[in-house]
């Protein structure tokens, strides 16, 4: 207990330090993350626990380094292994101090960052505290192991550096080299469905260093499994180090190696991470390139030897040792080349199968799905889907072989539309086979899918509600969470009694359908975030109206949002859009209008726009000038609606316009509100927030901003007026040979049937008391 109670004095000092810098860091980076304006997803736990990233190196390296700080001189060496303790104990003394101070350092990081995180209510997956501690102290007595190797092994700091690294990283920087110039090379295989022993996370300290590449991987390396197999692999290294320190020699002080041999090993140990990049398939292997690696890992070696062997004539002498790692170099090349041809002809019998699962495009990111995640647990032991899916692999290889890639030849009478799938093929004796495969059809893919009852519910279900933790970008403990509640309700009743596929990623695709058509038509979206278990899901849903009563939900949230639309100010400003006087003058006008009847007996929703900028005297503006004109007239007499079934219009605008008075329009509103007040006006060219929480950005002073609209429907008169304008309107961009509408061509908007169209009354003027005549 003496020996252990002095080292963990002995490593106060650095102990301290790396404690105090480490709290800190968690209490800032857990405040900004916090604090920050808009937060719509959770975080990863590399993302919450941050700082302790940095001390899984730092910390690990310094501790091990200072422990054992007394081996690099030989005074202070000679001085403990003089102590009447045996060595064995004195090394483990020190190691278990420093997995105090590890312990301690981590757990008060991680639960300094959880108690901001649940102070300020920002919601965070509920298992990642538990799952943090032991990952994090275990990936940090990594770094500490590997580090006390290298303090055994040599006598100066920057030898120990040099090979803590080496032993840290070396065997994972060839693993990852091999891992990834098969999945370069074979092209059907993705970093999820490497065997075990090519995995790059499966040792949680390399690990973390491997996610700064391949973010995919972040969802497998917390498994617990990982976690313990790196605690024993601590273990060893930790023994493996006490075996080197019990036979270390004290003259090895101040020394880089013990002896020559041990030094020229060293050096070619460093040359291997460049030798092996022939083989990642990073580097193309031409004539230039194997030059330059060559003369870089020449240079390597040599600098590393002249530096610590102090001698030309030493040095060349161990030259010939160099051809060992550029051996490796080669066995390692043609190596990968082996084992992708070996995986690419692992195809397996279809009697082999129990069963293949899907586990979807976004898997290992966060924009994975709830369904997703639902659709990947699924066992498809139907016949037909094993059998699409192994005849897909098999296309894929022979193409691969074939052409260099895949390749599927094109057929104009097949609705066919090509999708990747991560596909993983369960054997009877329990090994699985994991492939990225490219199917020629997505639709047949679905439609086989679809047999399977559990994947049909799947792709039909929503994530529980009671794991939501943002919805449409709000927190769950936010106002604006509780004010979107009535969608979420509409959504949530309405979606299972439907039997609709909410889930775009699940729909057939049919690369001829019109999607803005009847049923098809969106109103808008709901956005969802949470997590189930360590699982994070991201969801985006269209609101359609084949939901009708969540889109009268969408419509009224929308609604109730909505401030002063200005349309006395968008009508005065189109009136003057033909004599704009100030070169900054500009009206930009979207109307988007829902269920507008078409000749072909469908409702379809029509967008259009109107631009008009100073001097712009392009004839195609000028004429839609009237058209504007009277359908905002028209627009400031109607009321917002929340019938998801009656033709409405959806309009924002934004415009400056300097009057004859020359002042601004708007200007006695702007001088009234600031420029973040919410009501779509900016007086002085800077950010500002709609009603709707949304930020915009504006350069020019007098803007007004109208992005926070509401759904308005028309009176029958006004409307059969509308939709003859918007026929007129229709036919101009026709004559124009230019389309703004998401139409199809050959449908064209309904005449109002019937209904008397009331045109809009205008102001008389001195022409009309010579000869009046009706609005165009």
């Amino acid at each position: 207990m003496k020996p252990y109670l002095e080292s963990v004095r002995r490593l106060t000092r650095i102990g301290l330090v790396l404690f105090a810098l480490s709290t800190v860091a968690s209490i800032v980076v857990a405040m900004q993350y916090c604090t920050q304006t808009y937060i719509g997803s959770l975080p990863s736990m590399r993302t919450m626990f941050l700082p302790l990233v940095g001390y899984t190196y730092i910390g690990g390296v310094a501790l091990a380094l200072d422990g054992f700080s007394f081996l690099n001189k030989r005074s202070d060496s000679d001085y403990y292994h003089s102590l009447p303790i045996s060595r064995r104990r004195l090394f483990w003394s020190i190691s278990l101090a420093g997995l105090t101070w590890i312990a301690a350092t981590v757990l008060a990081s991680v639960l300094l960052t959880t108690a901001i995180f649940t102070i300020t209510k920002v919601s965070f997956v509920a298992l990642y505290p538990l799952v943090a501690v032991p990952f994090y102290i275990v990936a940090t007595m990594l770094v500490f192991a590997a580090a006390a190797i290298a303090a055994s092994l040599t006598g100066t700091l920057l030898t120990d550096l040099g090979i803590t690294v080496l032993v840290l990283g070396l065997f994972r920087f060839i693993q990852f080299v091999f891992a990834r110039g098969i999945i370069a090379e074979a092209q059907i295989i993705g970093w999820l469905d490497l065997p075990w022993y090519f995995s790059p996370v499966s040792n949680i300290a390399t690990g973390q260093l491997a996610l700064l590449m391949r973010p995919m991987l972040d969802a497998n390396i917390y498994h617990f499994i990982n976690i313990g197999y790196s605690a024993l692999l601590a273990i060893a290294e930790l023994f493996i180090a006490c075996l080197i320190f019990k036979k270390r020699p004290s003259e090895l002080a101040e020394h880089g190696a013990k002896n020559e041999k041990a030094q020229t090993l060293f050096a070619c140990l460093a040359v291997v991470p460049v030798a092996m990049l022939l083989a990642s398939g990073a580097v193309v292997p031409n004539r230039t390139n194997i030059l330059l690696l060559l003369a870089i890992a020449i240079g390597i070696y040599l600098i590393y030897q002249i530096v610590v062997l102090r001698s030309m004539k030493k040095v060349v002498r161990t030259l010939p040792w160099l051809m060992i790692p550029l051996a490796l170099s080669v066995a390692g090349f043609f190596g990968t080349r082996g084992m992708t041809q070996a995986l690419q002809t692992e195809i397996p019998n279809q009697d082999d199968i129990a069963y293949v699962q899907f586990g979807g495009v976004y898997r290992g990111t966060s924009m994975m799905t709830y369904q997703q995640y639902l659709v990947s647990e699924v066992e498809f032991t139907e016949e037909s889907v094993i059998d699409y899916a192994l005849s897909s692999l098999q296309d894929n290889i022979s193409s691969i072989q074939r052409v260099g890639y895949v390749y599927y030849d094109y057929n104009s009478q097949n609705t066919y539309y090509s999708t990747l799938e991560p596909v993983t093929f369960v054997l009877k004796d329990g090994r699985k086979i994991g492939r990225i495969v490219t199917f020629e059809n997505q639709n047949q893919l679905m439609s086989l899918r679809e047999q399977n009852a559990e994947y049909a519910a799947a792709i039909r279900s929503l994530p529980p509600e009671d794991s939501i933790c943002y919805l449409q970008g709000s927190g769950v403990y936010s106002e604006k969470f509780d004010a979107s509640r009535d969608i979420l309700r509409a959504f949530y009743e309405e979606v299972p009694q439907s039997g609709v596929i909410i889930s775009d990623s699940y729909r057939q695709y049919d690369p001829t359908a019109m999607y803005g058509i009847d049923d098809q038509q969106s109103m808008g979206s709901i956005d969802l975030a949470g997590y189930v278990g360590m699982f994070r899901y991201v969801d985006y849903y269209n609101i359609r109206l084949e939901l009708p009563k969540t889109a009268s939900a969408w419509m009224a949230w929308q609604n109730a949002h909505s401030t002063n639309e200005y349309f006395d100010l968008l009508q005065k400003i189109a009136d003057k859009s033909d004599s704009f006087t100030s070169d900054s003058d500009y009206l930009n006008c979207s109307m988007v209008f829902y269920n507008m009847p078409m000749s072909d007996g469908t409702k379809q929703s029509v967008s259009f726009y109107y631009n008009r900028y100073f001097n712009d005297d392009d004839n195609y503006s000028v004429m839609f000038e009237p058209l504007v004109s009277e359908l905002v007239d028209i627009l400031s007499r109607s009321v917002p609606t929340t019938d998801s079934s009656a033709m409405c219009v959806f309009t924002t605008w934004s415009g400056r316009a300097i009057g004859d008075d020359g002042q601004y329009y708007g200007a006695d509103i702007m001088a009234l509100n600031a420029a973040s007040d919410s009501n779509g006006m900016v007086s002085n060219g800077n950010v500002f927030y709609t009603s709707n929480g949304v930020a915009f950005y504006t350069a020019n002073n007098g803007s007004i901003i109208s992005y926070n609209p509401s759904y308005r429907a028309f009176t029958s008169a006004d409307q059969a007026r509308v939709i003859e304008i918007l026929k007129q309107w229709q036919e101009l961009q026709k004559s124009w040979s230019y389309t703004g509408m998401q139409t199809d061509d050959s449908a064209s908007i309904q005449s109002s049937g019937g209904i008397a169209a009331t045109p809009t009354p205008e102001p008389p003027s001195i022409f009309d008391e010579i000869s009046p005549t009706p609005t165009p």
